[in-house]
């Protein structure tokens, strides 16, 4: 059954017992057909038993038995394949479908595609898609074969609807595939009489790529456009305006204007929105005479037609007809009257009314609301003093926020006519909680900002801004723009108003100025903003100002130069939050361009009452200490080498650290890094023995041993990782002392620890030779060791024996083949094999 079907199946237990019978069934059923003409063959045998011997004379008596066993047999065989729950039959059709697939055979495909069955039906698509994608990859295979070609475009015109939906998938994804090939099925199909093939073909057309579209032969498109069937004569129009979409010129040579009295509306339609969208000039009358036509979407559509006229042909007759149409029911017919009326204009002259307009405002149709706003544009370029503000402002309603975006973007338009009324509507909506509002108003702004400068800048850095953790309020970010467009003109002003008593005034511009460092720090006093920290009561703008020179201090810190000495004298006397923020910055500071910082003036910040500023101003030292040396150190062991709080003592050792290549007299600073080996806290002892191990003149007798052994054991792995770190620098008899403390860092819990006692143990090794150690290391390296201990020991020798003496590498490999084969560790057995081809 398996190799039957192609593929795995799982059973049932009555095709197992089925299969039994039907082997049992035919055995018996051919012995019981020969006996019944064949019993002188095995009369002999028969004979043989006493039981048996009877049948002879009663052989005839066995067709009962065969036609019994017949009549089961059929009933039972034909029971089991018709059943409609049997799974043999569906397993039978399900290979078929993957057979059919394999060999290319589409007919079978289309008609499973029809099935019943779910299953069947979605194992057949799925093969017919998969097998139409593979036929244009296929050389010996043709998509014009008549078995593929044809099978595909009658299914489109088939009236199952399964049949049609795979079809039309297929074939659009053969217009992108194979697009030389298709489009003369296309041309074929579309000049076919059957509607039912030729229509859903024309539709995917208009979903097809535009490459596709321009080979389409203009003979085609007008066979469409006149096709008696509306669908085809739709189709071809909608085909055709996507074809001047793409900037094919196709309309010269295709009489339109025929169509314009087509009996159905759609094609009216979509003809009018054709010559509207080609500009192509329609007699007026023609339109006039659309304009009143019963079905409102052919008034539309003809009423957008009239903005292509000539303005002269437009007669005050014309006008004076779609001035009713103002207050047409319809949204569309009115936007496009308002489209037609903003583009003819002379509104005193044609005494158009202005009320609808204001109204079209509120309207819910967007395009309504966008023509409205044109036709106001267009009457205040016309009557700038006619326009009723008062009127628009009145209408604003702060629950539709789709009219009040229209309303704003009309206020821009008309900003002249009362500037001061405009901004101060706007500034009163620049904070709803809209985006889109919030951007409109503040295009709106920047724009108008060159007309009317003093006015928009004092209002609005008087507005307080909306506080946001990661991007700037919308009044900051509006103060930017302008700044950024006109900076020279800006940028001193704000500065000026720094001088002002209202607070919010000077967080904004504080605020805005952060944003202008990058691109114009040059224009920005530092003293000014330096002058606010100084006499500012306002914790909240003293706080404000530091995060700004802490951003100077990470992009411009050269331009804190000439500041910097004075913000040094002053920052103690600022509250705690204000010290921490300038702290930070001179640390910033510090790391890229030290020089700028004088020393003597951090060297007091070691007495701050605050260890955050105690450790900033130890980090700071670290960077700057360098230009005096001498003197720094000694404050730092003096000072804050016994600060009470172990951060300032730890970032203290890493400050001698980053000063001790710049100190001839070593000594005093070693003294004081090894009483630091005791200290209560884990990462103080680990950082100053980290320091002692990069001190290269460094000796043994500068570090009691036992001070070493006692941090190899402790509890915290840090401590026991700076501990490692010394024992290079003893002798092999004090190593030796240690050896199986060393051992238990090797196979410690922590991989930090075991690294950096790997490390050690190979420059230990190569200062001393091999020799010394081997016999140590090897007899660690048995299954009595943990598997990291075996593991750091492979390591050790795999960097330290490849270039040994022949004789140690072969005992080294010896016992690492040994170790590999026991363990299978991946590390062993890798290190075993890099010796092995070393």
């Amino acid at each position: 059954f398996t190799r039957f079907w192609g593929r795995k199946i799982k059973y049932r237990g009555i095709d197992i017992y089925f299969a039994a019978y039907l082997m049992a069934a035919i055995g018996i059923n051919v012995l019981v057909n020969f006996l019944i003409v064949n019993i002188d063959k095995l009369t002999e045998t028969f004979n043989f038993w006493n039981l048996s011997a009877e049948l002879i004379s009663n052989s005839a008596m066995f067709a009962w038995a065969a036609i019994i066993e017949e009549i089961f047999m059929l009933t039972f065989t034909t029971y089991y394949f018709l059943s409609k729950t049997n799974t043999f039959t569906k397993n039978l059709k399900y290979s078929k479908i993957i057979e059919y697939g394999q060999t290319f055979d589409a007919i079978p495909l289309f008609n499973f595609i029809k099935s019943s069955d779910p299953i069947l039906r979605d194992h057949a698509e799925k093969t017919l898609l998969m097998m139409y994608e593979r036929i244009p990859l296929k050389s010996e295979i043709s998509l014009d074969d008549w078995e593929y070609k044809n099978s595909l475009l009658d299914a489109i015109c088939d009236s199952n609807p399964n049949s049609r939906r795979i079809s039309i998938q297929i074939l659009k994804k053969l217009e992108k595939d194979a697009s030389e090939v298709i489009m003369p099925w296309i041309e074929e199909a579309l000049e076919s009489p059957n509607y039912d093939k030729s229509i859903p073909i024309a539709e995917l057309l208009l979903h097809a790529e535009d490459s596709l579209i321009k080979k389409i032969p203009t003979k085609i498109i007008k066979n469409l456009i006149s096709d008696s069937e509306w669908r085809m004569k739709l189709i071809g129009l909608k085909i055709l305006t996507k074809l001047i979409d793409i900037g094919k010129d196709s309309v010269q040579d295709i009489n339109l204007m025929k169509l314009l009295n087509d009996p159905n509306s759609l094609i009216q339609i979509e003809v009018l929105n054709l010559l509207s969208a080609t500009q192509l000039n329609v007699k007026p009358e023609i339109l006039l005479n659309k304009i009143h036509h019963p079905n409102q979407n052919i008034r539309a559509a003809a009423i957008r037609n009239l903005k292509n006229l000539n303005i002269e042909k437009l007669d005050s007759n014309i006008v004076k007809t779609l001035i009713p149409l103002m207050h047409d029911t319809n949204s569309k017919v009115r936007a496009s009257i308002f489209d037609v009326i903003s583009k003819i204009g002379n509104f005193k002259k044609n005494s158009i009314p202005i009320s609808s307009f204001y109204e079209g405002l509120l309207d819910s149709d967007e395009n309504l609301r966008k023509s409205s706003v044109l036709a106001l544009e267009k009457y205040y370029a016309e009557e700038p003093k006619s326009i009723d503000l008062e009127k628009i402002i009145s209408q604003i309603d702060t629950e539709n926020l789709d009219s009040l975006n229209s309303i704003v973007s009309l206020l821009g338009i008309i900003w002249q006519s009362n500037p001061e009324k405009i901004l101060t509507t706007l500034l009163i909506f620049i904070k709803f909680n809209n985006p889109e509002l919030k951007k409109v108003i503040s295009d709106i702004i920047v724009k108008n900002f060159e007309k009317n400068p003093t006015l928009i800048l004092d209002k609005l850095i008087r507005i307080k801004d909306e506080t946001k953790f990661i991007s700037k309020g919308i009044i900051s970010q509006t103060i930017i723009k302008i700044s950024k467009k006109y900076p020279d003109e800006v940028i001193p002003k704000l500065i000026d108003q720094l001088n002002s008593e209202d607070l919010d005034t000077k967080i904004n511009i504080i605020s805005s100025l952060d944003g202008l460092i990058d691109d114009f720090i040059d224009l920005i006093a530092l003293n000014s903003i330096l002058e606010i920290i100084k006499s500012e009561n306002e914790i909240v703008l003293k706080k404000e100002t530091a995060h700004f020179i802490s951003k100077i201090s990470k992009t411009k810190p050269l331009a804190l130069k000439s500041v910097i000495a004075e913000l040094l004298q002053f920052l103690p006397e600022q509250e705690l939050s204000v010290r921490i923020v300038l702290t930070k910055s001179i640390l910033e500071i510090s790391k890229s361009i030290p020089d700028i910082i004088p020393v003597p003036l951090v060297l007091e910040y070691l007495s701050d009452s605050d260890s955050f500023i105690r450790e900033t101003s130890v980090k700071i030292l670290g960077y700057i200490g360098k230009t005096m040396p001498m003197a720094t150190v000694n404050a730092l062991i003096n000072q804050a080498l016994i600060d009470e709080e172990w951060i300032v003592r730890d970032a203290t050792v890493a400050s001698l650290g980053k000063l001790i290549p710049f100190i001839e007299d070593k000594e005093v600073i070693i003294k004081n890094l090894v009483s630091l080996m005791d200290d209560d806290k884990s990462w103080v002892r680990r950082s100053s023995m980290k320091i002692l191990s990069t001190i290269k003149e460094i000796s043994e007798s500068e570090i009691p041993f036992v001070k070493v052994l006692e941090n190899l054991s402790n509890e915290d792995p840090k401590v026991r990782e700076g501990a490692a770190n010394l024992l290079n620098i003893y002798s092999f008899l004090e190593i030796d002392k240690v050896f199986q403390n060393i051992i238990s860092l090797l196979g410690d819990e922590v991989e930090d620890v075991r690294a950096t006692t790997i490390d050690v143990m190979v420059k230990i090794i190569q200062e001393m030779g091999i020799t010394k150690m081997l016999s140590k290391l090897l007899k660690n390296l048995s299954d009595e060791s943990t598997i990291e201990t075996q593991q750091s020991i492979a390591i050790i020798l795999g960097r330290t024996v490849r270039y040994a003496d022949e004789k140690i590498k072969k005992r080294v490999i010896s016992l690492l083949k040994m170790r590999c084969e026991m363990s299978q560790d991946k590390i062993i057995c890798e290190i075993l094999n890099k010796l092995r081809e070393g």
